[in-house]
């Protein structure tokens, strides 16, 4: 007879479901490069553009596989090349959101006048910041407990330390780097009150509206009319299939990562590999914490 298991033995039979075997992945040519920011239907995109027979490497591809040489290169020990290499050795032919999206014109200037570049984007800046303050703060209510408690912030202050394994350390200081620099820091700021977090986050509207249209000038002005799609979602497949020289699917456009799909991001971000396996790295931490009380504390208590 089937009973439903508890938590922990589900997380662990989840864990067992991800595959962490090597495979083999047949390398390609970068081709496209998205530098749409967050909430500008790039989640869409990045779906639109599988449909169409491409394979971009999109949030949490790249905080997966990508994370290292990207934290290479912001710290100066690595070429726009090997970044580039790394994405086409892991069967990449696209790149979307972020770093790649912050760092568009290393990746132009080195992939060169060929390369397509798709700037997603909303109607207006005070659209695309609804979009954005909606869904940030959706995902930070997420970690509400016993009135204004953060118990997300427990989670973000283990990866910030390395608790929970190499690829979350990575993952945490990828995001806080990118994000303290271009973005908004509010985003993964470290505090024990939801409140704090949703009120920096709200608080940064004027400054938010600002980078997001300047980004936007600065990619049109920058990329040839030729080699770039400017793309608002509402306007279907036409834009983009006529772009990529791709004929029309016949279906509806994709629409991912709306906001209040409280789902969407359980199943494409919080269930992903790169979390499921800091389980085992939560399991691990824990035991050594229970090993320090019993050699400490415990047992010279009983010498």
């Amino acid at each position: 007879m089937h009973t439903k298991e508890s938590p922990p033995y589900a997380t662990i039979r989840r864990m067992k479901e991800i595959n962490m075997t090597k495979v083999d992945i047949e390398p390609k040519k970068m081709k496209i490069i998205c530098c749409g920011q967050w909430k500008t239907a790039t989640k869409s995109c990045t779906a639109a553009l599988k449909v169409l027979g491409y394979n971009p490497s999109d949030y949490m591809d790249t905080m997966t596989y990508l994370s290292k040489i990207w934290l290479k290169y912001l710290d100066g020990k690595a070429t726009i090349t090997e970044v580039v290499a790394e994405y086409e050795k892991n069967g990449f032919d696209s790149c979307q959101d972020i770093p790649s999206n912050y760092h568009w014109k290393e990746l132009y200037d080195h992939l060169g006048p060929e390369t397509k570049v798709i700037l997603t984007v909303r109607d207006n800046a005070d659209k695309w910041w609804n979009s954005y303050v909606n869904f940030f703060t959706q995902e930070t209510e997420r970690g509400r407990c016993c009135g204004d408690f953060n118990n997300g912030n427990l989670f973000n202050v283990m990866m910030a330390w390395g608790l929970v394994g190499p690829e979350c350390y990575r993952f945490y200081w990828l995001n806080w780097r990118v994000l303290s620099k271009f973005s908004d820091p509010a985003v993964f700021l470290r505090s024990w009150s939801v409140k704090t977090i949703v009120d920096a986050i709200k608080d940064s509207e004027s400054e938010m509206k600002r980078k997001y249209e300047e980004h936007n000038d600065k990619v049109q002005m920058t990329i040839p009319s030729e080699n770039l799609l400017v793309w608002n979602l509402k306007d279907g497949w036409e834009p983009l299939c006529k772009f990529l020289n791709q004929p029309v699917p016949d279906m509806a456009i994709p629409r991912e990562n709306v906001t209040g799909d409280l789902k969407w991001a359980e199943d494409n971000l919080y269930s992903q590999g790169l979390f499921v396996r800091s389980g085992y790295w939560c399991m691990l931490t824990f035991l050594v914490f229970c090993a320090i009380i019993f050699l400490v504390i415990y047992l010279p208590l009983t010498l």
